[in-house]
């Protein structure tokens, strides 16, 4: 443990059911913090990608000021690890992310090879944080094939009333949700193992059909597992019609912000049109009543190309909002360069 000018700093392997709690429900008070700084991601991680799960935590006066999950790949024949923080860390104020910066920095010195950070900081108010990155040698990475999380999305505010959010959808995708309802589409939000199995279904024809690679299954189940047991973290929502499920998607959620994660559809039912219109709008009526204010419709470009393989999925993204929201771009410290160029030598063969 490390004081600074009041601040107290630690990394834990483990925490505590009553650490769990402080730790979630700090990050769900957070502005900015993601789903993806939360303990049960953590925890996936752990299980799916087989990671070990750090916890950095700054303390002032007893209270949690700065948390971030710490994603550990081990090397024990390099005698160092890599670090990874997804999405974060959560701060209150950018001193406190500059002096717990400077202590995870020194921890890491003798047993790191290297440290990425992927903040999600709007690129606009993060000036100070760049700053200090630079100044403790993190550096850009340029290779936008690295990136884990998008660095650019699409959001809608779900504060106005339902009406003034429907206007707000361009004139093709109100028609089609429109369409979608008279042709007597329900949507519904589920948390069960049943109905992630509905989506997982419906995700690997989608995904086949674009001839595309899909995300395993153990993923999902996992998300069902150790997720969505919680309601208020997440959910399925299935558009169906006669039984027969038409569209999909996972949902995560933390304090007032969520986020659409893996989406499917059916388009064989030409009759009926495409209904993820529907199922998103629904969504956001579903999370505005839970209180959510800010629907985030998980990743999208602002500048484009055509021929870009997400040009369509944009497209159809830009139908609900003109928000974009840019963030800071992926950050990496090496501290062993020699390692590193051993691990980018392995990964690339």
């Amino acid at each position: 443990m490390s004081p600074a000018n009041g601040i107290e700093f630690e990394i834990l392997t483990t925490l505590a059911p009553e650490q769990v709690r402080d730790w979630n429900g700090f990050v769900k008070q957070s502005v900015h913090a993601h789903f993806f700084q939360t303990y049960e991601w953590g925890e996936l991680q752990r299980h799916y990608a087989g990671r070990e799960v750090h916890y950095w935590i700054g303390r002032s006066r007893g209270r949690l000021v700065l948390s971030a999950l710490l994603l550990v790949k081990s090397a024990p024949l390099l005698h160092r690890s890599l670090y990874e923080i997804p999405c974060g860390p959560v701060f209150d104020d950018v001193s406190m992310f500059e002096q717990g910066l400077t202590y995870l920095d020194r921890y890491l010195a003798s047993k790191a090879i290297g440290l990425d950070l992927n903040p999600r900081w709007l690129l606009s108010q993060s000036g100070p944080m760049m700053e200090k990155l630079r100044t403790l040698g993190f550096t850009e990475i340029p290779d936008p094939q690295h990136a884990r999380y998008h660095n650019e999305t699409l959001v809608v505010d779900l504060r106005p009333d339902p009406a003034a959010i429907l206007q707000s959808f361009r004139d093709t995708t109100r028609h089609e949700i429109t369409k979608a309802e008279n042709a007597g589409v329900c949507v519904s939000f589920e948390n069960s193992p049943a109905a992630m199995e509905s989506f997982y279904g419906l995700y690997q024809a989608h995904v086949a059909a674009r001839s595309g690679v899909a995300v395993p299954k153990s993923f999902f189940d996992l998300v069902s597992e150790k997720i969505f047991v919680d309601p208020e973290k997440g959910f399925v929502a299935l558009a169906t019609l006669e039984g027969a499920v038409l569209s999909a998607g996972v949902f995560f959620v933390n304090g007032k912000r969520a986020w659409y994660t893996y989406g499917a559809s059916d388009i064989s039912r030409k009759k009926v049109g495409p209904t993820s219109h529907l199922l998103h709008w629904q969504t956001m009526k579903h999370l505005k009543q839970r209180g959510c204010e800010i629907y985030d419709l998980g990743g999208a470009l602002e500048q484009i190309d055509a021929s870009d393989p997400t040009y369509g999925v944009v497209v159809f993204k830009r139908g609900f909002s003109k928000t974009f929201e840019k963030f800071l771009p992926d950050y990496r410290k090496v501290y062993h360069p020699w390692l590193m160029k051993m691990v980018e030598w392995k990964r690339r063969a």
